[in-house]
């Protein structure tokens, strides 16, 4: 593995119970054989304080690590935006480059992507509060014939970060839509691979049409990990990561 994975959420939580079992020898109190702790008092504060500071100070340094930079300030919308945009091109990119997975398509919600990302350095703690969640990458094989229920999916939410590698676009038709690939080689196939979450491909966020897939595979990988790589790789050539609105959505005029 590439990535050391940092789960803080768990050490955080584990290290406030290790705390709240602190016995203070200034504010027990016992009642009917029960020990308590008045853990409002400044002192008992103090003494957590104490415990949690060396371990905080060691977190913050690690979320303090710059993993690469922005050419400018992405943000998520509707019906693209340029978060969704960098987000899923990176993670189509590293699927390739770094595993050797050759998807068709990303897809990804916006309700995954937390926070924007600002103009200029980024760190890990910044890619941690983009995607707070521990959910995997995952391949599906999606049936061609179920391609315009996602679409149509897609378009009722008003649009989600999705992108190729090459152009597509997802095109409403009245009440309809369709995905549109810039090659034809799409619509000879009997199935389409598709790049996402574990979540979506659970079905998470109305995505039940992702269930439908004959084949899915784990690819054992974090998306804040593949994220992480992605900046640095991005970092390591001395680029800035940007993105542009490429209108991949095309609505009722």
């Amino acid at each position: 593995m590439f990535f050391k994975r940092i789960k803080p959420f768990a050490f955080w939580v584990g290290l406030l119970l290790l705390a709240s079992c602190y016995r203070s020898p200034f504010n027990q109190l016992k009642t009917a054989g029960l020990t308590k702790f008045d853990s409002t008092t400044t002192e008992t504060s103090s003494k957590i304080n104490e415990l949690i500071n060396p371990y905080k100070m060691q977190i913050d340094s690690q979320m303090a690590v710059v993993v690469g930079f922005t050419a400018l300030e992405m943000d998520k919308a509707k019906p693209e935006g340029l978060l969704g945009n960098a987000v899923s091109k990176l993670l189509l990119d590293y699927a390739k480059d770094e595993l050797g997975v050759g998807a068709d398509l990303c897809i990804m919600n916006n309700g995954g992507l937390r926070t924007p990302l600002p103009k200029g350095a980024i760190t890990k703690g910044k890619i941690f509060e983009l995607m707070p969640f521990d959910n995997m990458l995952v391949v599906v094989d999606l049936p061609y014939a179920e391609l315009p229920n996602l679409a149509k999916h897609i378009l009722n939410k008003g649009g989600e970060p999705f992108c190729g590698f090459e152009k597509v676009q997802l095109i409403q038709e009245g009440n309809e839509a369709k995905f549109s690939f810039a090659s034809d080689m799409y619509a000879k196939r009997s199935h389409i691979k598709i790049l996402t979450s574990d979540y979506l491909a659970n079905g998470g966020d109305g995505y039940e049409v992702l269930t439908k897939a004959t084949q899915r595979t784990e690819l054992n990988v974090l998306i804040r990990d593949a994220l992480i790589f992605g900046f640095q790789t991005y970092s390591s050539e001395s680029k800035p990561l940007e993105a542009k609105i490429e209108g991949k959505v095309i609505l009722n005029q």
